[in-house]
């Protein structure tokens, strides 16, 4: 699954999004100038994210726990040709 991050000129992610279905209008990360949006894979997505069942969650709220750990555990690399997570 593919996420949105903005980041800083460290590779501290400091906000995370996952794009909306395309009929649910626009969206937007909003940086200040020294910050950076780039798209990239969401690490550990399970294989059957929509279904979670099991948890006893809703998919939101799984999300929400996956960026919130996504942010916490990684930080971004730009030394190669894209932008892709690292761990911290």
């Amino acid at each position: 699954m593919r996420a949105f991050v903005l980041y800083d000129k460290d590779g501290t992610i400091t906000s995370a999004g996952i794009p909306a279905a395309p009929d649910t209008g626009r969206q937007a990360l909003l940086g200040q100038p020294e910050q950076s949006v780039a798209e990239v894979e969401l690490p550990d997505t399970p294989a059957d994210m929509p279904a979670t069942a099991a948890s006893g969650h809703g998919i939101g709220e799984d999300l929400t726990e996956q960026l919130t750990r996504m942010i916490a555990e990684y930080r971004v690399d730009v030394s190669g040709q894209s932008p892709v997570l690292v761990r911290k």
